[in-house]
């Protein structure tokens, strides 16, 4: 009977977690929770003589083996396709590009949804690392030479 009632709590413990947005940093904006794999990601630039672009969200990364994968054995990105790595509490990380064989950028978001980093055109099977240098709730990475700048919004539905 206890490990039911201990299950139930853990299982009401997860819910509240993916439910409830997240706090970010302090002055930051908190972001929720995607509970269901994106289909499309917008970047909304900071200036408005620049266009909003929208991107398909082709590969969802949720998970730490998923993640860890990434584009490795990917086909080729189109110019509006883009994959999404989320992670549940921001957090400083790296990326590299292992076994991926084309050119990509890599984008850095931090928890008010803010590009705060971009690597363009990151060699395919290069040994770089391609750190974010504070924490980030999303990545994402798309064909190289996306044109997406810092300071430009991700929204993602």
């Amino acid at each position: 009977m206890h490990s039911v009632n201990f299950k139930h709590l853990c299982l009401a413990f997860a819910v509240m977690a993916i439910i409830c947005p997240l706090a970010g940093a302090a002055g930051e904006r908190p972001v929720a929770v995607l509970k269901d794999k994106p289909h499309s990601l917008t970047i909304v630039p900071a200036e408005a003589k620049n266009v909003t672009r929208t991107f398909s969200v082709v590969l969802y990364n949720n998970t730490n083996q998923l993640r860890a994968k990434g584009l490795q054995g990917f086909r080729p990105l189109q110019p509006d396709e883009a994959v999404l790595f989320v992670y549940a509490q921001p957090e400083r990380v790296t990326f590299w590009m292992g076994t991926v064989t084309f050119p990509i950028d890599i984008i850095f978001v931090g928890p008010d949804a803010v590009i705060f980093q971009v690597y363009r055109h990151c060699t395919p099977g290069s040994r770089d690392t391609y750190p974010s240098g504070r924490p980030v709730q999303w990545v994402i990475e798309t064909a190289a030479g996306s044109g997406i700048q810092v300071g430009e919004r991700v929204r993602i539905k």
